[in-house]
């Protein structure tokens, strides 16, 4: 009798345990067991490799900068694969950018663009995109401009443009920053131009160099290596200091149009889908960060000729928004040149 009531008292504490136990896992929540996936899915990524679309044609500053930070933005991220370019020319600059957006948001889609030439083509209605959506990783390198001739050119002197019945300009497009900043510059200095599209910030010059464009407005770390060997003939620079570099060239400010110096200025950054995840929108803004600081990076940049001048994607998406506020009142100017 005794031993049978052993067994019983034994087998009502191992099902009391059973039911305890049971009762805890039943008490889970199911916010932990998804948050516990969730930083599990945080690792797994980049899954394949990275593309960086360039919407332009190869040759340039934006292919040059997007080029060296997929070189190195690979050692950079939590998983290793290879960060491949993509030339994606056409539409000023809407074909490159639609793809971005039309490949499956899943941050292996990146996409460097022109600030502030592409705020225009939202401003005008031509883009069929939205800035204010992107998602911003920052900013890579940013530049001033410089106003030059073809040594072909029959003007010579920066007057002799501003009374030329026609001045034949080579732009990427109006979609574009020296677009964008050319049509400003000559409403402003009273210059009538003709733009000449073209495909690539590489097709202008070679236009230049022909003779079949008389006006050129790059960056600065663009035309340089052209303006040293005397192919193109500096006028103008769009800043408030005379450059080192070039210590006979006017500023635009001493010509009377400080103004300019702040419109016409470039950045080039980096953006993906507004519909990548969040967590994994952080991965890659960390790896942008560290790379854009990479000294291996800068100093590959400053090599081919370009200053790393990084920001982060909350300060990248303040420039965007400033020069889209700013840029607004010159909407009615860039549709006269459609």
């Amino acid at each position: 009798m005794l031993k049978k009531r052993r067994v019983l008292s034994l087998s009502i504490i191992v099902i009391s345990i059973i039911l305890f136990i049971s009762g805890c896992q039943a008490n889970v929540p199911k916010e932990s067991v998804k948050e516990d996936v969730s930083k599990e899915e945080k690792i797994v990524f980049p899954t394949k490799d990275i593309e960086i679309i360039i919407p332009l044609a190869p040759g340039g500053g934006f292919d040059i900068n997007a080029r060296v930070l997929a070189h190195h933005l690979s050692k950079h991220l939590p998983r290793k694969v290879n960060v491949v370019v993509k030339n994606i020319p056409g539409g000023e600059y809407r074909t490159g950018i639609n793809a971005m957006l039309k490949a499956k948001p899943d941050g292996h889609t990146l996409c460097i663009f022109n600030i502030p030439g592409n705020v225009m083509g939202q401003i005008t209605g031509d883009a069929d995109y939205d800035l204010n959506k992107i998602t911003w990783l920052g900013r890579i390198s940013s530049d001033i401009y410089v106003g030059a001739r073809s040594i072909q050119s029959s003007y010579q002197t920066l007057e002799e443009f501003r009374k030329a019945e026609m001045v034949n300009a080579g732009v990427v497009g109006l979609a574009s920053t020296a677009g964008v900043g050319l049509v400003i510059t000559a409403d402003t200095l009273g210059m009538n131009v003709n733009p000449v599209p073209h495909g690539g910030s590489s097709e202008v010059l070679m236009s230049a160099l022909r003779g079949d464009i008389d006006w050129l407005q790059y960056p600065f770390d663009f035309l340089m290596p052209y303006i040293k060997n005397n192919e193109v003939i500096p006028l103008l620079i769009f800043s408030t200091e005379r450059n080192p570099e070039l210590p006979d060239v006017p500023t635009v400010a001493e010509l009377g149009y400080p103004e300019l110096a702040e419109i016409v200025q470039l950045h080039r950054v980096m953006g993906i889908s507004p519909d990548v995840p969040e967590n994994i929108v952080q991965i890659l803004r960390d790896a942008f960060q560290q790379t854009v600081k990479d000294p291996d990076f800068q100093k590959d940049l400053k090599t081919a000729g370009y200053t790393p001048t990084p920001l982060s994607g909350e300060e990248t998406a303040a420039v965007v928004a400033q020069h889209l506020e700013q840029f607004a009142k010159y909407k009615d100017l860039i549709l006269q040149y459609r």
